[in-house]
């Protein structure tokens, strides 16, 4: 009943706008992050196009991304996810982190479903934007400070690889349905953060839980994990780590750098929010990463002509 609902507020947003393509994002920063993306070409006209959270469709349906993809179903089975109406075909496209379901093989295969070609939204920031910018314009630390920095693709590579073990644990947590948040969504739990090594007494701890949750023997668990730490090894080595890393986690990683940085002077309060939003600010949607989007939507753009 409650997808019926929201479908219907779909499709009556659809009916009273003079909008042909509707956005459906997951949070904030992929409302700001789409708008800049279409605004950054021509044939992707903004006056056309409308973005919304699935919240706001729905107060109720929440912004997760299985109800979305819920939302998505329903409207694909009762033949709503391109509405006609006196005429004018108008269609809905549902913007999502693609996390791991690449390498789970369960992506939702349709010109309506477009997702992030890295883990989330928030890879885009780190692989793409100036980091260096961020802790200047976000950390507000001086450039003399900072001194050189390494290129967004080998620091991001250097993240991913001190967290191997912990990337590969939430692989297979993610795979066993554990529930990643209990296990600490923004930081690896088998560390005492980043830039430190592992905690044998904390890996271990969740690891047990893992096993205690899922009734898998311990053996089973350490093979599992073996395979993924290959997984992961694979991906770094073709530098395609964004495929599995959280980018989240990367807010933490240039936090601990601009405190080394700081060493010991003040930091704004709220640094992880600045980080992020001079990141966002950093990037720029003409370059040439952003074509796979900008084509998937321009594809289904096409189809209202």
């Amino acid at each position: 009943m409650r997808l019926t609902h929201s479908s219907s507020a779909l499709v009556r947003a659809f009916q009273i706008s003079n909008r042909r393509l509707f956005l459906i994002v997951e949070g904030l920063l992929d409302r700001a992050f789409y708008s800049r993306l279409i605004a950054s070409h021509p044939d992707l006209n903004s006056d056309l196009i409308q973005i919304r959270l699935a919240q706001e469709i729905d107060p109720n349906l929440g912004n997760g991304k299985t109800a979305i993809l819920n939302l998505y179903r329903h409207m694909r089975r009762n033949h709503k996810l391109m509405p006609n109406f006196g005429g004018i075909k108008k269609a809905v496209a549902f913007m999502l982190d693609k996390d791991v379901d690449d390498l789970r093989h369960c992506l939702c295969r349709s010109p309506h479903v477009i997702y992030t070609e890295w883990y989330g939204v928030e890879n885009y920031l780190f692989r793409h934007g100036d980091l260096r910018l961020a802790l200047i314009n976000g950390a507000l630390l001086d450039a003399s400070s900072i001194g050189t920095f390494p290129a967004s693709i080998d620091w991001t590579h250097q993240c991913a690889t001190e967290w191997t073990d912990w990337i590969a644990f939430c692989y297979i947590a993610v795979k066993r349905d554990v529930g990643i948040g209990n296990f600490g969504a923004n930081c690896s739990l088998f560390h005492n953060g980043p830039r430190s090594n592992i905690n044998l007494v904390k890996k271990a701890a969740i690891e047990t839980a893992c096993c205690s949750r899922t009734g898998m023997p311990p053996a089973n668990l350490a093979a599992e994990i073996a395979d993924a730490v290959r997984i992961v090894q694979r991906l770094l080595v073709r530098y395609d780590h964004d495929k599995i890393f959280n980018g989240k986690w990367y807010l933490y990683f240039l936090a601990t750098d601009a405190t080394r940085v700081a060493a010991g002077r003040q930091l704004p309060s709220d640094l992880v929010e600045r980080l992020e939003a001079a990141l966002f600010a950093s990037l720029n949607f003409a370059d040439h990463w952003a074509e796979t989007l900008k084509n998937k939507l321009l594809s289904l753009r096409a189809t209202l002509n």
